[in-house]
This record gives structure tokens, C-alpha cells and sequence, in this order.
């Protein structure tokens, strides 16, 4: 049959290192537990997830918490308790198992109905020891921690009468005592004693140590009696009577100043129990000091890197933005290059492009010269033509023709001017083609002005000579044939 440890301890009394070196020893804690280590509990808390919201939820439903113990007999409903089988469940699944909460010193009576076969293992720690650990995790004053010791052993001292077998842990102890403590623990769970779990406490990460007893008469007794309790093997039988005595109703006697014998008795014996470990206390005192130097330094270390963390967080935000502002001017650049790209793809068009306007312009060139050659001759030919006339005009002046004659060099003067007639026609037809070519040069000279601006001056220079080479072509012809017909006295027909 499955065996189930409940480990039970106020607050800051060693109940976590118990259950730690329990668990080192064979007992199953559970798998969610919580069992990280922080600065108030270098080892973990060795708490199950589970059972501290189990007993949270039971403190919360009668109106308190752990730091606010409820009056009066706690009550648990359906639900939890539900919550509270299923795991108890899950624990039974190993030979033998158990949990470690110090919530459950006020809620065990809600778990007992519901156990099997079990065993309590309590621990107890000096009140001042606890209250200054407490003061020092929590940052509250002095009494507070005592009254809730006070509050968690007076509830637990309810029960306690009940139990048949309770393993004790005294926590205020050297090592080698609670070394002793966990083999019996082991022999009364079932479990194999491991000498590396009990050698594993840290001395030093037990900074609060009290030899003196309480001021507080009711916190003195209550102790005491769990220090009677913890110690009844090595204080002998008289711990009997003197339990009896502790927990008599009254306390005339010692209202009186009259201190009963028995605590005489049992300080001598408080006395030699601590004279054992007296020079490991003061030991562990200076450690406690120098830990505590190294508990400030180490906070000192978190505060610096919390500060430090946040301000890569910044960092890293401000690099990410800075990052997003590269990638845009990244994505700017590539589209600027792929526009450059293309300009330089298409430079070589426009090279070419320019190249032919530039063949143009010679075959232009070319032509206008033939064109102003042409006409050259035609400006001979009208010089011979004016020689001519000014010939016939002598002839007539000079003497009397007949009109046959007059007819015929007359009609000889037509054929010839038909035939500067047909000169100009067909000046004109060679001179279509060129206009053509003009326009075409014109057009392309409209397109390259977009992209090539230094072409402008002298596209235009050239529009400019070409146009007026075409005024001139086309006036000169018809200048001239109007003004033989002057000359000649001749109509617009060619009659006189």
C-alpha cells in the first residue's frame, strides 16, 4: 500500500530543505514542482504547483491567505475537494510519496479525511529566527513574523496530539543533527537513507540562528512545548511531566514570578544542547554576514543587469528601426540602379540614334549643296537670258523686224522658258523627297529633345538653314519667269 509523507513547518523553518533531501532519498515530490532557485531560497522552494493552489484556493474561499490566517475551523467545498483526490491520486502512484507546503500546517485538517496511510514530518525553527528571515524575504517588521509563527503552531498543536508517528526536523541544529534526523525520517518512510542527502545542507544558507528563548511569555511556551516535542528522545522522560506542566491552563504560577522547576530543567538543558554548537553558530554567523555581503553584491549584480537588459532592449529597438531605415534606402538605391540600368541600356539607342541624325545632316548638307550649285547655274542662265534680252531689246530698238521672225524667236523664248519651266518642276519634285526627309529629321529631332538637350541649338540651326533653302527654291523660279514676262511685255498666258 502507497505510503504518503505530509511535511509540515511554518514558513521559513526548513521545511524546503527537508523535502529536498527526502527527495534525494527516494521520496516522490510530484512533477510539477517549484523547485527554481531564487535569493530568499538558493535550492528551490520544492513545493508542488498543485497542492499550494489546492491550499490557496481553501485559505481564499474562508477569507484569508498564508500571511492571514482565517478565524475559526477552515471548510472546504466540492470542487477542491475533487482537486484534492485527483492529487492525491497522481502521488499514489509511487510507492512511496508526499508533498511539502507549509500552507497545510492550516489546511491538514481538510487533507486528513482523504489520506490513506501517512506520515507527518515537521520541522521547527526558533520564532526570531523565522520572523527575521521573514522580515528579511517579505521586508516586514519583526512582530509580524512572530505573531504568524505564533498563529501557525497554535493551529498546528490542535492536531498534533492526534498523530502516532511524527519524524521531527530541528532546523536550528548544526548539520549533523539534522543528518540523524533525516535517517530516522528514512527508516519511518520506508526509504533508503542516502549519506550525500544529508551531507548536502548548506550551513551557510541559514542566516537567522536564535539560542535564547523568547521574551514573549505565550511565544516562549509555545517553544517550548514543540521544542519538548522535537527533543523528547534527548530531553528524557521528564519531557512528559513537563509538557503537562507547559500546558496546564493556567499560568498563575509563573504570573506570580514563581518559575516553575521544570524550566529550570529544561533551560540547563537548552544550555547544553547549545554550548555543542555555540562556536559553529559564531562561525556561521560571520558566514551569514559575509553571505549577506554577497546577497547585496548579487542584487547589486541583478539591478546592473536588469538595467542593462532594458537598455539593449532599447538598443535593440533603435537598431531595428535603424535597420528598417537601411533596408528602405537599400530598396531606394536598387530602384535608382535599375534606373540607371536602364538609361544605360538605352544610351547605345540613343548613340545610334544621334549617330543618324548625324549621316542625315551630311546627306542634308550634301544635298543643299547640289540644290545651291543648281541654282548657281540657273543664276547663270538668267544672267545669259538677261544678255539675250537686253540683245533683242537693242534688236528691237535698232531696227524693224518682220513678225515671222519676231514670232519665231519668240516662240523660241517660250521653249526655252517651258524649259526652265520644266527645270523648275522637276527642281521641285527632287525637292519633295528632301522635305520629306526635313520632316522625318524634324521628328526625330522632336523626340531626341527630351533626352539629348545639347542636339537642340543645332537641330534648330539646321531647321532654320533648311527652311530657308526651301524659301529660296521655291521663289526663284517662279521670280524669275515673272520677270521675263515683264520684260517681254508678255500677260500672264504668255500673249502680248
Amino acid at each position: 500500500m502507497a505510503l504518503t509523507a505530509v511535511i509540515l513547518g511554518m514558513h521559513r523553518s526548513g521545511t524546503s530543505c527537508v523535502a529536498r533531501m527526502l527527495n534525494a532519498c527516494g521520496l516522490y515530490l510530484g512533477d510539477d514542482l517549484l523547485d527554481g532557485a531564487s535569493l530568499s531560497n538558493m535550492e528551490g522552494k520544492w513545493e508542488s504547483r498543485a497542492a499550494v493552489e489546492i491550499n490557496d484556493s481553501i485559505l481564499a474561499v474562508n477569507g484569508g491567505a498564508w500571511d492571514q490566517v482565517p478565524e475559526g475551523a477552515l471548510s472546504c467545498d466540492g470542487p477542491t475537494q475533487e482537486r484534492m483526490r485527483h492529487f492525491l491520486e497522481t502521488l499514489g502512484e509511487a510507492a512511496v510519496s508526499g508533498w511539502k507546503d507549509p500552507r497545510t500546517v492550516l489546511t491538514f485538517p481538510m487533507w486528513k479525511p482523504l489520506l490513506g496511510e501517512y506520515r507527518i514530518v515537521a520541522c521547527v525553527r526558533h520564532p526570531m529566527s523565522v520572523a527575521e528571515s521573514l522580515a528579511t524575504r517579505e521586508g516586514w517588521p519583526i512582530e509580524k513574523g512572530l505573531e504568524l509563527w505564533k498563529t501557525y503552531h497554535e493551529r498546528f498543536r490542535q492536531y498534533l496530539d492526534e498523530e502516532r508517528e511524527v519524524t521531527w526536523f530541528d532546523f536550528d541544529l548544526p548539520s549533523e543533527h539534522l543528518a540523524r534526523a533525516l535517517d530516522k525520517a528514512c527508516r519511518s518512510l520506508g526509504l533508503r537513507f542516502e549519506k550525500a542527502a544529508g551531507q548536502s545542507f548548506n550551513e551557510f544558507q541559514r542566516h537567522h540562528r536564535h539560542e535564547q528563548l523568547p521574551s514573549d511569555e505565550r511565544l516562549r511556551e509555545l517553544y517550548l512545548e514543540f521544542f519538548y516535542r522535537a527533543h523528547r528522545d534527548e530531553l528524557g522522560d521528564g519531557a512528559a511531566s513537563s509538557l503537562r506542566t507547559l500546558e496546564r491552563p493556567t499560568r498563575a504560577a509563573s504570573s506570580k514570578g514563581r518559575v516553575p522547576q521544570e524550566l529550570d530543567i529544561l533551560n540547563k538543558r537548552l544550555a547544553d544542547l547549545g554550548s555543542a554548537h555555540r562556536k559553529q553558530n559564531s562561525l556561521a554567523q560571520r558566514s551569514f554576514k559575509a553571505t549577506q555581503e554577497n546577497t547585496r553584491r548579487v542584487t547589486a549584480v541583478e539591478t546592473a543587469l536588469g538595467e542593462a537588459s532594458r537598455a539593449t532592449g532599447e538598443l535593440g529597438g533603435a537598431v531595428a528601426r535603424l535597420e528598417e531605415q537601411l533596408g528602405g534606402i537599400d530598396r531606394a538605391g536598387a530602384e535608382l540602379r535599375g534606373r540607371v540600368a536602364g538609361l544605360d541600356e538605352r544610351l547605345p539607342g540613343l548613340d545610334e540614334r544621334f549617330a543618324g541624325v548625324s549621316r542625315a545632316e551630311g546627306e542634308l548638307r550634301g544635298t543643299v549643296a547640289g540644290l545651291e550649285e543648281r541654282v548657281a547655274g540657273v543664276s547663270r542662265a538668267e544672267g545669259e537670258l538677261r544678255g539675250t534680252v537686253a540683245g533683242l531689246e537693242e534688236r528691237l530698238a535698232g531696227a524693224s523686224r518682220s513678225e515671222g521672225e519676231l514670232r519665231a524667236t519668240v516662240a523660241g523664248l517660250e521653249a526655252r522658258l517651258e524649259g526652265v519651266d520644266r527645270a523648275g518642276g522637276e527642281l521641285r519634285a527632287k525637292v519633295a523627297p528632301l522635305e520629306e526627309r526635313l520632316e522625318g529629321v524634324i521628328g526625330a529631332e522632336r523626340e531626341l529633345r527630351a533626352t539629348v538637350s545639347r542636339l537642340d541649338e543645332r537641330v534648330e540651326a539646321l531647321a532654320q538653314r533648311l527652311q530657308g533653302c526651301e524659301d529660296t527654291l521655291a521663289r526663284k523660279p517662279q521670280t524669275l519667269a515673272q520677270w521675263l514676262r515683264q520684260r517681254l511685255g508678255f500677260g500672264p498666258t504668255g500673249t502680248s
